[in-house]
């Protein structure tokens, strides 16, 4: 949470010498901030559940729709305040704190330092500043200060000091800041997929063709009608088809003048605002992460998706494509099973795999490489390779067993990283991407 920070600053500059000067000025105030930019204005992800009475404030950057929240207020009996210290309930986002907020570059000291001293009487300043220091710290709890280069020096000096950036409310939100105290501040999110209703409409993937369809349809009363779908669902539990609606028919939305409604404005303000310009497989993974669900799930949607369009551009900050195989038609010729593919240095091949059928190991690499196997996996494939394994389970194993557990392990690993190792593999002619 915010507190008080006492802010100690010179007219030295970042070489000046405090005790050299004998025109030196101390300004002295104090700012509410966080050393920690986390903490400055924390927003719980709980669920927040409407209670007739309370009064909310949207602070700034929050982007839910306040048309649609009429129909909550009116529901629950709720209402909207404009002053904050009226409101017992806050709403805030991401970039609350970026609006409200300066960020400047200071030295962290302990305030135990200046105590000491000013005790000790080692700071060469003028007794009007030597008093103004003394009654600031009188009733200062904080165990830091923010100080500048030659003060710091001057009070520290031998200690160690790194520059930091310090969080503090701005000027303008001063009054803001103190309302914020000891208060819960709700993420957007929690009330977004209130908006809509009960009954809205999740867009799973019967609904993502269905839309899809609509939009590739050449009647414009299509695009508004799908338009119209996609701003009134809910937006979080419909966020990765939703997502890919934007990347496959940003032109169509651009076009319509829908794009204008204040109900697509919202979401599209939801989403991060350049949705419509910037769609990319990237853009789409950063607003998964930003909206907390950058997970197996929704990335498999993408990539079941995507896929081809990662293929066709190659690695991306998110994602990298991993084997390569030969046209079909070449791979005939060839008359075998062949694939190229760049693996962990560490990862031991699976041996004797004649028996086990080329889908097979297609569905246990994809698992497999996605997950980039760790050391149990590594274990359990050179008892394999060594013939170590039948006789360390005590009985006799089928390879599709071993193809179970080897999809079983992998879903349990956290990826490592590839040391870009190639190696030539005779496993499937497919072509696998994650």
């Amino acid at each position: 949470m915010t507190e008080q920070i006492l802010h100690i600053t010179t007219n030295l500059g970042f070489w000046g010498v405090l005790n050299a000067h004998s025109d030196v000025v101390i300004s002295v105030d104090s700012r509410v901030g966080s050393f920690n930019k986390d903490l400055i204005l924390p927003l719980s992800t709980d669920e927040y559940v409407p209670t007739k009475g309370d009064k909310v404030y949207f602070l700034p950057g929050v982007t839910v729709p306040r048309v649609k929240f009429k129909d909550i207020a009116l529901e629950y009996g709720i209402r909207t305040v404009r002053n904050p210290n009226d409101a017992d309930i806050f709403f805030g986002n991401k970039s609350t704190t970026d609006k409200i907020t300066d960020s400047r570059w200071i030295y962290q000291v302990k305030t135990q330092y200046l105590t000491d001293a000013l005790e000790s009487n080692t700071l060469d300043l003028d007794e009007f500043y030597i008093d103004k220091l003394k009654t600031a710290l009188e009733f200062y709890t904080n165990e830091f200060i923010a100080t500048d280069h030659p003060f710091a020096l001057a009070i520290a000096e031998g200690t160690e000091n790194s520059q930091m950036r310090v969080q503090t409310i701005s000027d303008d939100y001063t009054e803001l800041g103190k309302a914020l105290e000891g208060k819960i501040i709700y993420e957007e999110s929690t009330i977004i997929d209130k908006l809509n209703g009960q009954d809205a409409s999740v867009i799973d993937v019967v609904m993502f063709e269905q839309l899809s369809t609509m939009f590739n349809s050449s009647d414009n009363d299509n695009h508004v009608l799908a338009m119209e779908i996609l701003a009134n669902c809910k937006y979080s539990a419909s966020l990765p088809y939703m997502l890919l609606l934007f990347k496959d028919f940003s032109v169509q939305m651009y076009n319509s003048s829908t794009k204008n409604h204040v109900n697509f404005k919202s979401l599209v303000n939801w989403l991060g605002g350049n949705i419509l310009h910037s769609n990319n497989i990237d853009e789409l993974c950063y607003i998964l992460k930003d909206k907390g669900q950058f997970v197996s799930e929704n990335l498999d949607i993408f990539l079941n998706h995507s896929h081809q369009d990662i293929l066709d551009r190659g690695d991306t900050r998110y994602f990298k494509v991993k084997t390569i195989t030969l046209d079909e038609e070449e791979l005939a010729n060839l008359n075998t099973n062949y694939t190229f593919a760049t693996v962990h240095k560490d990862y031991v091949p699976v041996k004797n795999e004649e028996e086990v059928s080329d889908e097979d190991i297609a569905d246990a690499f994809t698992m497999m490489e996605r997950n980039e196997l760790k050391s149990e996996l590594i274990e359990l494939e050179e008892d394999l390779a060594e013939g170590t394994l039948e006789e360390s389970k005590g009985h006799e194993i089928s390879e599709e067993v071993i193809i179970e557990e080897v999809i079983e392990t992998s879903l349990e690993l956290e990826p490592v990283s590839n040391n870009n190792q190639i190696t030539q593999t005779n496993e499937s002619t497919d072509f696998d991407w994650f």
